[in-house]
């Protein structure tokens, strides 16, 4: 239910929505640490709050990766962590290669 609520609150696109978003998101890998989407939407909450400069620390930036590295951990062959991890190779290291690899 936390991972449906912050799907809604994704769609939004208000910065306290998107706050509660990545709360939700964060509830719902503590309560189930191998669940992978809400890996995945933890790191694209965590770049959205970043890219709009509603949170730029350092803290949440790099949540951004290590969410994606945890999920990839769980499961390499995730296609929705795999292409969000490319997409952050381009657009936050601007590491074409890396993207391109995937």
């Amino acid at each position: 239910m936390l991972y449906l609520r912050a799907n809604y609150l994704m769609t939004e696109g208000s910065a306290s929505a998107l706050v509660r978003a990545a709360e939700l998101y964060e509830q719902a890998v503590a309560i189930d640490p191998k669940f992978v989407a809400a890996w995945v939407r933890v790191a694209d909450a965590s770049g959205y709050l970043w890219a709009r400069l509603i949170d730029e620390s350092d803290e949440r930036y790099n949540l951004m990766f290590d969410a994606l590295d945890r999920a990839t951990q769980i499961d390499p062959e995730n296609a929705e962590a795999l292409m969000f991890r490319a997409g952050l190779d381009i657009f936050f290291n601007v590491d074409f290669k890396a993207g391109a690899r995937g």
